[in-house]
């Protein structure tokens, strides 16, 4: 399992690779789940970010990664569990 600025850091990775624009990701943690959101680039389909469930969890070394799309503030939230 990796740190949470890893982890936000790989996630960005994936977002790039896939060619999903998108503001700084941010991340709140709490007892069970850590949330990272960010803000995607005008244009980007909902559903686009949705398929890359698997490559995050690989990207993370964890299972069980949700995606809000869209979150109550207009980001897009991504569930990870905390192992720790």
């Amino acid at each position: 399992m990796y740190s949470v600025e890893e982890s936000k850091e790989r996630i960005g990775k994936v977002l790039d690779t896939f060619k999903i624009g998108h503001s700084d990701i941010t991340y709140t943690t709490g007892p069970t789940v850590t949330l990272y959101e960010f803000y995607p680039q005008i244009g980007v389909k909902a559903s686009k970010i949705r398929n890359l469930k698997d490559e995050l969890s690989m990207a993370l070394r964890t299972t069980g990664v949700r995606i809000i799309v869209p979150t109550a503030t207009g980001t897009v939230g991504i569930e990870v569990p905390c192992t720790e």
